[in-house]
C-alpha cells in the first residue's frame, strides 16, 4: 500500500466533527418531533366529542353531557309546537364538535306549544264575543245557532274551550 492510500483511509478531524454534528442534528430533530407529537396527544386527550342532546329532556341532557365531561347550560327557553315542553330544541356547539372537558354546551329548551287563556264569553252578545276575541288575537271558531227558551237572540250560551 502506498503512503497516499494510507493518508486517505485515515479519518480527518473535520470529517469526525461533521459526523458528530450530523448525529446531534438528527437527534435534535427527532427530539423536537417527539415532543410535538407528545404535546398534541396530551392536548387531544383532554378533548371530547360533543354528543347530540336534541330531543332529550333537560335532565337526560345534563346526564349525557356530564358522562362526557361536559356541562349543560340552558341559554334560553322558547315555545315550539313541534317539541314537547322540557325537551331540547337546539344545542351549541353541534354534535360531533370536539371540545375540551369541563366546557359548557348551551341548549335551547322548549316550553311546548304556546297556550292562551280563553276568556269566558257565556252570556255575552255575539258581537261582544267577537270583539273580545279580536282584542286577544284569537279567532272565533265554529258557530252554532240554537233556540233557547230563556236566551236572548245572538247571545253566547255555550263555548268550547
Amino acid at each position: 500500500m502506498s503512503e497516499s492510500e494510507i493518508i486517505e483511509s485515515k479519518p480527518t478531524a473535520l470529517s469526525r466533527w461533521s459526523g458528530i454534528i450530523l448525529m446531534i442534528a438528527i437527534l435534535g430533530v427527532a427530539g423536537i418531533l417527539s415532543a410535538l407529537t407528545a404535546m398534541r396527544f396530551a392536548i387531544r386527550g383532554r378533548e371530547v366529542v360533543v354528543p347530540s342532546v336534541i330531543g332529550k329532556t333537560e335532565a337526560e341532557a345534563q346526564k349525557i353531557l356530564a358522562d362526557n365531561g361536559l356541562v349543560l347550560k340552558v341559554s334560553t327557553k322558547r315555545f315550539s309546537p313541534n317539541v314537547s315542553e322540557g325537551h331540547i330544541l337546539e344545542q351549541i356547539p353541534a354534535n360531533g364538535t370536539r371540545l375540551k372537558t369541563n366546557r359548557s354546551v348551551k341548549v335551547l329548551v322548549s316550553l311546548g306549544e304556546r297556550k292562551f287563556a280563553v276568556p269566558n264569553l257565556a252570556g255575552a252578545s255575539l258581537r261582544a264575543a267577537q270583539l273580545t276575541l279580536a282584542q286577544r288575537r284569537l279567532l272565533l271558531g265554529n258557530t252554532l245557532y240554537a233556540h233557547t227558551p230563556d236566551g236572548e237572540p245572538s247571545t253566547v250560551a255555550y263555548q268550547s274551550p
